[in-house]
Order: structure tokens, then C-alpha cells, then sequence
């Protein structure tokens, strides 16, 4: 009977301060997570009202944007943390310090 072998997958992290970071290590970052985007009209747009719906290109359920000074980064899942929203993050799509 042959048995599978199970791959652990480890991530290797880097000392920033060994990659040559360690004075940046402080520097404010904007993060921003998208929720979606769309593109409407002015007409529209001087139409909103309160209660007014504007549609998004994603779909429920469907991971958020992680933004990096407006550099996409990742995606996550939406998570709630006692009473405040949070992102768990997925998805890695690039690398900052590669």
C-alpha cells in the first residue's frame, strides 16, 4: 500500500531589516480594499439619491482588492471581527520586495 506524501508548504520570511529596510520599516503605507468599481454616467451620478443603488462588477461573495499606495497587492475574503470588518487576505499577486 503506498502512501501519499503530504508537502507542507512553509513561507520563508526575510528579515526586513536583513533586506536593507530597516529605516522604511516605519513609513506610513495607504491600504485600501476595493469593494468593486463601475462606471456611470454624470447624468446618473447627479440623479443619486439616499437608498439609490449603484451595481459593481463583482459578484457576492467574490474576494476584495488589496491596494498598496493604489499598487494592487492581493485579494481577501471580508471577515468580521467583533463589531468591525476585516480582510483575511488570500491572494498574493505581487511581490513588493521580490
Amino acid at each position: 500500500m503506498a502512501e501519499a506524501a503530504v508537502q507542507e508548504k512553509r513561507e520563508v520570511r526575510l528579515d526586513p531589516v536583513e533586506k536593507g529596510f530597516g529605516p522604511f520599516l516605519d513609513l506610513p503605507l495607504r491600504v485600501e480594499i476595493v469593494l468593486g468599481n463601475s462606471t456611470i454616467s454624470v447624468a446618473e451620478l447627479l440623479n443619486m439619491v439616499p437608498q439609490g443603488v449603484i451595481p459593481i462588477a463583482k459578484a457576492a461573495g467574490d474576494d476584495m482588492d488589496i491596494m498598496v499606495n493604489g499598487q494592487l497587492i492581493g485579494r481577501g475574503a471580508v471577515i468580521i471581527i467583533e463589531d468591525r470588518f476585516g480582510i483575511r487576505i488570500t491572494e498574493v499577486v505581487s511581490k513588493i520586495c521580490s
